[in-house]
């Protein structure tokens, strides 16, 4: 019987993603598996199972188990000390999500704003053979440039995927209850949005943070002004609703911070991208892998304090990760636990 490909790369994510943080500190680990073995872990692994399960949706038989395949060997070989062999299958998994999603969704793409996901699968791609070639060369500068680019380019499919479905989901809410929708901002500012943050993620790629800067403000700016704020009540009273607002949120101060990051010391920019890597994208894709799995099943959105709570946790996480430059050992594992026991959460969920 064919399975969807959500039902193994959903729980695939929240395992590998949990268990990714606590295992790098943990150590000791042979030298390769250093913090740019933990971000493309958490980037190119989490993030990438993740965006499988999104963006592939047909039932062939073998679909889901060679998916789930290819990104074990992709894990798998990211353990390995590095080698040519090493580095195409550490490509396997996006190589094979871009050509199963990419092209089916850039060929039934009508309007142009539907062409992006493609456009970042093929982008994912050139930016994980980026961080392999940084691998095989011993070139770390190469590495950062990638996942710091990578995170620029995830940032904009968390503020339209995520966007579109706070609006959707806020949107409903007032029909249903027989309120006005004014104040609840149109959630697609794609057409600014886009640009900033590809143009941000070009200066990053080539190792221009500071001109990256500018681009990441304006966005920043941009996410968190088109909040639904005046809607703060009803968010703050319902945990469908209040988890999204709270991950789109995250996605603003994130940008912010990490607009702010090419100004600061080295410890203290590493952490200020946690903003994005750990409370936005961490916060988002927790709670729409939780929405997905249940609207796929037809079941219905309730009981949602559990994924409520994985949220907290999140942003516990994250605030421990930004102040871990000034707040001492325990900060990174505190923030380790706390998304571990949220991955915890969601698996549950999932298996439940």
């Amino acid at each position: 019987m064919s399975m969807a490909p959500w039902r193994l790369l959903f729980p695939l994510a929240a395992l590998g993603g949990g268990l990714a943080p606590v295992i790098w500190l943990a150590g000791p680990l042979p030298v390769h598996l250093d913090a740019r073995w933990h971000g493309h872990e958490m980037l190119f692994g989490f993030a990438g199972a993740v965006i499988g399960g999104f963006l592939v949706n047909g039932c062939t038989p073998g679909l889901a188990p060679a998916l789930a395949l290819s990104w074990l060997l992709a894990r798998a070989a990211a353990l390995c000390a590095p080698s040519v062999p090493v580095a195409l299958a550490g490509l396997a998994y996006p190589l094979l999500l871009a050509g199963l999603a990419g092209l089916p969704l850039w060929r039934s793409a009508r309007r142009l704003r539907n062409r992006f996901p493609p456009l970042v699968l093929a982008g994912l791609v050139v930016l994980d053979a980026l961080w392999w070639e940084g691998r095989l060369e011993g070139d770390v500068a190469m590495q950062d440039r990638s996942l710091f680019a990578t995170l620029s380019v995830l940032a904009l499919l968390l503020l339209v995927m995520g966007g579109r479905a706070l609006h959707t989901a806020v949107a409903g809410a007032l029909d249903r209850a027989g309120l006005s929708r004014s104040g609840l901002r149109a959630a697609s500012l794609e057409p600014l949005l886009g640009p900033l943050l590809l143009a941000a993620t070009a200066c990053l790629a080539v190792g221009r943070s500071d001109w990256a800067s500018g681009p990441l403000l304006l966005a920043g700016g941009l996410a968190l002004w088109r909040l639904p704020w005046a809607h703060a009540p009803r968010l703050a009273a319902d945990s469908r609703l209040a988890t999204l607002a709270a991950g789109q949120c995250w996605v603003g101060v994130g940008l912010l911070l990490a607009a702010g990051s090419a100004w600061l010391e080295t410890g203290m920019a590493i952490a200020a991208w946690h903003g994005l890597a750990l409370g936005a994208l961490g916060t988002l894709t927790l709670v729409m892998m939780a929405r997905t799995a249940a609207l796929r099943v037809r079941r219905p959105l309730t009981r949602f304090t559990d994924m409520a709570l994985a949220t907290a946790l999140v942003a516990v996480a994250t605030i421990a990760r930004l102040a871990a430059p000034v707040a001492g050992e325990a900060a990174p594992w505190l923030a380790a636990s706390g998304w571990a026991l949220a991955c915890l959460l969601l698996l549950r969920r999932l298996l439940g």
